[in-house]
C-alpha cells in the first residue's frame, strides 16, 4: 500500500485537519509555558458547549489574570469574576426592572386610601357574608382601641392563633394600625412549634380565639380573644385610631421558617418590603374589579400577595375554607362562581385543580403557582387551556416576601 493510496482493502484513510481535536473531556484547560509567556488551551464538547460561551469563559480568565498580575497585593476575595461589560449588563441591562411605588407610605396608609375611596365596594367575601371597606375599617378601628386598652405600645410583636376567615384578616389590619408587627401561626401547627414561636418573637399580645385562650395563657399572659368582634356593635366606636408607624421601613411581620434544616427562624419584612411587591410590580398589576382568592394559610409567605395586592389596591379578597381548599370540585366551582381573576396557589395543588379541572382557569386573569418544582405537563396543560401570558411560575423563599415569578 502506498501512502498515496487513500484506501488499502477494507481500510479507510482520511486526512486530519491540523487544529482539529476530539475533546477527550466535557471540558479542558490546558496551559503551556512557551519562551516568556504561557499558551491558554480550552478543548470542549461543541454538543455541550456553545463556542460563543466558551468565548465568554476565556474573556473571564483573562480578566481574572489581568487584576492579579496588574494589581497591588490582591487579595483572593477582591478579584472580580465578572469583566466591567458584563457586570454592566447585569446590573442596568437584564436588570432594568425600577418601577414607581410609595416608597414611603406604610400599609395602613394604603389600606386607608382604599377605605376613603371605595368605601361601600365589596373588600372580604366569607361564606355568605361580605364586607365593604368601610364596613372592615370600623371594625379594625374597633379591634386597633382593643388592643391599646391592653398597653399595647408602637414597635411590639403580636402573635396571632386564628383559624380562617374574617377575624383573621381584621387582626393582622388592626395590628399593623397600632404600629405593630404581626407574627401569624397556624393553629394546626405541633405545640412545640407554637410555643417557640410565641417566646421567640416576644409577643406583647396574643390575638386568638376563645376556644384558645386557656392552652395558651401560661405563654403569653396578655391574651385579647379577636372572636369578641362577633358581638360588634358600631355604636360602641371610639376616636379612629390614627396609624402609628414611624416609617415605612417599620417591621410589618415575622413569618417564621418550616425550620426543617434547624430551628425556625423569623424572618422580618418591613412595610416597604410588601409595597414595593403589590404595588406597580412588573409581575401582576392589580386592579379594584379583581376578585383575589386566598389559598395559602396566613403563616405562609404566599398569603401576602392574598391579603395585600388586594387590600391596598381596592380589589375584592376571596376567603375559602380549608375543606373547600382541599376539595377540587368546590374549589373549582367557586372561582367560577365567584369570578376570581387573579390567585396564587401552591404547585402541588395547581396540579391537582389542573387534572380535575382545568376549563376553570379560562376566566382568571392571573394564574401564579411556585413553592417546588413546576410539572412540565400540568403547565402545558394549563397553558392550552388559558392561553399565553396567563400563568406565572415562580419560587421564592420566605425572605424574598413573596415568589419571584416566571410568565408563561
Amino acid at each position: 500500500m502506498g501512502t498515496d493510496d487513500p484506501e488499502a482493502g477494507e481500510l479507510m484513510l482520511e486526512p486530519w485537519v491540523e487544529g482539529k481535536v476530539d475533546a477527550k473531556f466535557d471540558l479542558t484547560w490546558t496551559l503551556v509555558e512557551h519562551k516568556q509567556c504561557y499558551t491558554v488551551e480550552l478543548d470542549y464538547r461543541s454538543d455541550l458547549f456553545k463556542a460563543e460561551s466558551m468565548e465568554l469563559m476565556l474573556d473571564k480568565f483573562r480578566y481574572i489574570l489581568s487584576q492579579i498580575t496588574t494589581g497591588d497585593n490582591e487579595r483572593i476575595g477582591q478579584i472580580k469574576l465578572t469583566t466591567p461589560e458584563e457586570e454592566e449588563w447585569l446590573l442596568y441591562g437584564v436588570n432594568d426592572n425600577a418601577a414607581q411605588y410609595p416608597r414611603d407610605a406604610t400599609i395602613s396608609q394604603l389600606f386607608e386610601e382604599q377605605v376613603h375611596v371605595h368605601a361601600q365596594k365589596t373588600a372580604l367575601v366569607w361564606e355568605d357574608g361580605e364586607w365593604s371597606y368601610a364596613d372592615l375599617y370600623e371594625r379594625v378601628q374597633w379591634l386597633a382601641c382593643r388592643l391599646l386598652g391592653q398597653g399595647i405600645k408602637s414597635g411590639s410583636s403580636i402573635a396571632l392563633i386564628l383559624d380562617r376567615g374574617p377575624i383573621q384578616m381584621i387582626s393582622i389590619l388592626a395590628t399593623l394600625q397600632v404600629g405593630c408587627s404581626y407574627v401569624p401561626i397556624d393553629p394546626a401547627s405541633p405545640p412545640s412549634r407554637i410555643e417557640f414561636v410565641l417566646q421567640d418573637c416576644d409577643a406583647a399580645v396574643l390575638l386568638t380565639e376563645t376556644a384558645y385562650v386557656s392552652t395558651w395563657q401560661s405563654v403569653v399572659p396578655c391574651i385579647v380573644p379577636a372572636d369578641e368582634l362577633a358581638a360588634f356593635d358600631s355604636g360602641d366606636m371610639q376616636e379612629p385610631v390614627e396609624h402609628m408607624n414611624k416609617t415605612a421601613l417599620d417591621p410589618a411581620y415575622i413569618i417564621y421558617t418550616s425550620g426543617s434544616t434547624g430551628t425556625p427562624k423569623g424572618t422580618v419584612m418591613s412595610h416597604r418590603n410588601v409595597t414595593k411587591v403589590m404595588k406597580n410590580s412588573n409581575f401582576v398589576t392589580v386592579v379594584p374589579e379583581d376578585r383575589i382568592l386566598q389559598i395559602s394559610n396566613y403563616a405562609f409567605d404566599g398569603s401576602i400577595f392574598d391579603i395585600f395586592a388586594s387590600l391596598i389596591n381596592g380589589a375584592t379578597l376571596v376567603l375559602i375554607s380549608k375543606e373547600t381548599i382541599l376539595d377540587m370540585a368546590r374549589l373549582a366551582d367557586v372561582i367560577r362562581q365567584q369570578r376570581i381573576s387573579v390567585f396564587y396557589i401552591p404547585t402541588s395543588l395547581f396540579n391537582l385543580l389542573v387534572d380535575w379541572d382545568a376549563d376553570c382557569l379560562k376566566s382568571v386573569r392571573r394564574v401564579m403557582f411556585g413553592g417546588e418544582a413546576a410539572s412540565v405537563s400540568h403547565a402545558n396543560k394549563a397553558l392550552a387551556c388559558v392561553g399565553p401570558g396567563r400563568l406565572l411560575n415562580g419560587y421564592g423563599p420566605t425572605e424574598a416576601t413573596f415568589l419571584p415569578p416566571t410568565t408563561y
